[in-house]
Parts: structure tokens; sequence; C-alpha cells
């Protein structure tokens, strides 16, 4: 029979080796409520109005929300708005939390609207960011390609970054530094541009000159919308994201010229220098 004091060792060592099992874990994130709120601009190309939904860390406790994809509100009972118009669990036109914020803009894709990233702009808004959707205004266009798509969004990110940098409930809690895009497809474009990169559309050409089978890329532009590239950079992000179906983002650092797409067909960009303007 073991003596009580080699059991209570062996117990002992067990215990010890079963803690240094069991992995480290970083201390939780504060996790706020989310409040809602829209603002409307004006696009400087079109010159028409588009809605930019909000969402930011706020104390106020949340409740059921129902709108349409105007962002309007449902006006019809929460039982059939649960069927025909988008739910979010939010405070609505509730004050900001106390604290500073980086910001987000999420950008959709073509032919999208500012719900659809909806989930994300609330997981990021609940763990510290203030986040900016607008609804890209489509002009005369299909929101797929032309002026209002090359030119026209990267212009409307950056009108939404002064709107809410500007904003008479925000600016106090924005952190200047802390300014990021994020977009899918088409948004995923404009998150490039307005980071600063720029387009090299002869790539285009040699691509498709290398790869005359490639029908569905070559179709799309033209000298116009290749012209139109060329003009349509700025830099006013410091983290870029997007994400795509077809040709997604994967890694890039601002300021740097180090990029990588996923997938062999795509256009070459590259990152100019960092804009001190």
């Amino acid at each position: 029979m073991r003596s009580p004091a080699v059991f209570t060792r062996r117990v002992c060592l067990l215990s010890v080796v079963l803690l240094l099992c069991i992995p480290p874990t970083a201390e939780a994130a504060p996790s706020w409520n989310v409040g809602y709120r829209t603002i409307a601009l004006q696009d400087a190309v079109t010159g028409e109005s588009f809605p930019v939904a909000l969402w930011y860390p706020t104390p106020a406790a949340p409740a059921p929300l129902f709108l349409t994809g105007s962002l309007s509100r449902c006006r019809f009972p929460a039982i059939v708005c649960r069927h025909i118009a988008f739910e979010m669990l939010v405070a609505q036109d509730a004050p900001v939390a106390a604290g500073a914020f980086g910001v987000i803009v999420v950008s959709h894709g073509g032919g999208g609207m500012a719900l659809l990233h909806r989930d994300l702009a609330m997981a990021l808004a609940s763990q510290g960011y203030v986040v900016a959707a607008p609804t890209h205004p489509r002009g005369k266009g299909d929101d797929v390609t032309g002026v209002s798509v090359w030119v026209g969004r990267p212009k409307q990110v950056s009108r939404v970054i002064d709107a809410v940098l500007g904003d008479g409930e925000l600016r106090a809690h924005i952190e200047r530094e802390r300014i990021g895009v994020v977009g899918h497809s088409n948004g995923g474009y404009t998150a490039l541009a307005v980071a600063g990169v720029r387009p090299t559309p002869g790539s285009e050409a040699a691509h498709c000159r290398a790869h005359p089978d490639d029908s569905r890329f070559c179709a799309f532009g033209g000298a116009a919308t290749r012209e139109l590239l060329a003009r349509s950079a700025t830099s006013r992000s410091s983290a870029i994201r997007g994400f795509g179906p077809w040709c997604s983002w994967r890694r890039t650092r601002c300021g740097s010229r180090t990029m990588r797409w996923q997938g062999s067909r795509c256009p070459r960009w590259s990152m100019p220098r960092r804009r001190t303007t």
C-alpha cells in the first residue's frame, strides 16, 4: 500500500502537468453594445445623395431594429419584418461610448448595399471600432464598371472618412491614425484605391495578349476605363482588406510595395510612396 505522502506528491505532480497543458489566454478585450444611426452625403462625381450606415460602441441597451435595403425602418409588425427586412440588435441613435476608437469603412460589391455586411460591422463595433458603410451611388451606371466605380467609389469612401472625422458626436472619439477600409469585390478595388494603390493599365493589355482565352476578364473595361483608372488613386487609409470570389486580396504593407493576390490571373498594381498631404 502506497504511503499518503507518495500519493500526495503524485497528485500534486499531475496537477502541475495539467496546468502546463492549458494554453495561456490573452486578456479578453472589452465588448460594447452597438449603436446605430445614418448620415447622408453627396457624391462628388454624380452629385447624387447616398446614405451611410454608422455602427459604433455605446453604453446604451440594444433592441431589435428592422431596416429595409434603403436604410429606412420597416413599418410592419415585427413578425412580418423578420421575413422581409434586415434585423439588427442595436441601440438606434444612442450616445457614443467613452473612449477613443479606430474607424473602418466597409465598401460593398457591385450592385450591393450598406447592410450586406452588417454582421461584420456590428462585430467590429462591439470590439471598439466606428464602422461606416455607404450604399454606393450608381449614377447612370450599374455599379459594376465605368466612371461611377473606378473614379466615384474611392471619392465616396474618402468623403465618408471626412464626414466621420468631422461628425459632431463622433469626432472626439476617433483615433485619426487608425483608419481602415474593408471591401468586397468592387469594394476590394475601392479599398485598394483609397489606400493609394495605383493600377497599371498596361498590364491588362499584356495579360490579354498572353491569355487570349481569358474572355471573361478581357471583355471588361476598354480604353476609356483604363484611362479613368489612372486618375482614381488616393491615400486615406492605413489598413486595407479586400475579399471576393474571383480576384481576392491576400496581403499588403501600406507604404511599401509588398503585395500578393490570390490566383494567377489578377491585374497588377503598384503601391506609390506614402503621401504626406
